[in-house]
């Protein structure tokens, strides 16, 4: 049993809730301190590529976007509770390039890639679902809601 949801259920209430009724969570992240310093933590080599098979419209930049890169690193959800309220996981993130002209300087080039980041955290292993596989599966829930 999976318990799924977005970040209005980034909780250490709901987690707790879950894990005693013996669920895995896959929940969306909040852009938080801790979870913005994880993902600078990751390193550049742990990026994949994957281009999706059909393009997904992005509102925000007005583009198709069909190619994102994955990443995951280990992760401790909750980091302000006490140690017993902390739970042990996965911060799984997908980053797409940023293409919205209005956040990108104006008449300037880029030296550097940008990109919007996206970020779950579950707490299924990596030998039960690999990165992309669990970011697909914690996706799909947005099409039963």
């Amino acid at each position: 049993m999976v318990v799924c949801g977005d970040s209005a259920y980034y909780s250490a209430d709901v987690t707790a809730a879950a894990r005693r009724a013996g669920a895995e969570m896959s929940v969306t992240v909040k852009m938080t301190k801790p979870v913005k310093d994880a993902i600078r933590r990751i390193p550049e080599t742990a990026w994949t590529a994957i281009k999706y098979p059909h393009a997904i419209w992005d509102e925000d930049s007005g583009t198709w976007i069909s190619a994102a890169e994955f990443a995951e690193i280990d992760f401790a959800a909750f980091p302000s509770k006490k140690t017993t309220d902390q739970v042990a996981g996965r911060l799984i993130v997908h980053r797409v390039p940023e293409l919205n002209p209005a956040t990108l300087a104006r008449g300037q080039e880029a030296l550097f890639d940008m990109w919007r980041y996206h970020g779950l955290f579950t707490t299924i292993s990596a030998q039960t679902l690999d990165t992309v596989a669990a970011d697909k599966m914690h996706r799909a829930h947005a099409i039963i809601e």
